[in-house]
């Protein structure tokens, strides 16, 4: 019985070239990446970010190096800069509960309780995390109460305590 050939599917063109520079992009997040979290070297770990920023502008990994860039900064006590990154993020590239609720605290901070007040409400009805939860009812209150609302401040209070009430049962 003759031999039947087998179709081999050729490699597509690039997809090693792709899956080289994945790798070297990984590879220069993750140094920054630990800078940033076990050497708690959040300068060099900019250095990284910005290097990787210069090789990757586009590249696949893109949000994993912003999110990391704004929590070097936040380390380095330059909210004001960090600010300036969220608020230029597209508000679909903040599906990250926490980077919803640091931007609402840095608005709030600013003295921008109004835009503050929409990350909260977001925040607040995904519920990420409890402790997310948590800090978003109390940055809604806080808000709420510098801006004379005093009513609604109270109820977000309540509802934050409410949480933590239920969190302690389980």
């Amino acid at each position: 019985m003759p031999a039947v050939p087998v179709a081999v599917p050729s490699p597509q063109p690039g997809a090693d070239e792709a899956e080289s520079r994945l790798l070297a992009e990984s590879r220069l997040l993750g140094a920054a990446l630990q800078q940033l979290r076990q050497r708690h070297d959040a300068s060099q770990a900019l250095h990284s970010l910005d290097d990787y920023q210069q090789k990757f502008p586009n590249g696949q990994l893109i949000e994993e190096a912003r999110a990391a860039r704004i929590e070097a900064l936040l380390q380095l006590d330059r909210r004001g800069e960090a600010l300036t990154l969220l608020d230029k993020l597209e508000l679909s590239k903040l599906s990250r509960g926490e980077l919803r609720v640091v931007r609402g605290e840095l608005r709030a901070t600013a003295g921008r309780c109004s835009e503050a007040l929409s990350d909260f409400a977001a925040v607040d009805e995904t519920q990420s995390t409890a402790a997310l939860g948590e800090r978003a009812l109390y940055g809604q209150a806080s808000c709420l109460t510098s801006m004379g609302q005093r009513t609604r401040a109270r109820t977000a209070l309540s509802r934050a305590f409410a949480e933590r009430e239920v969190e302690k049962h389980y």
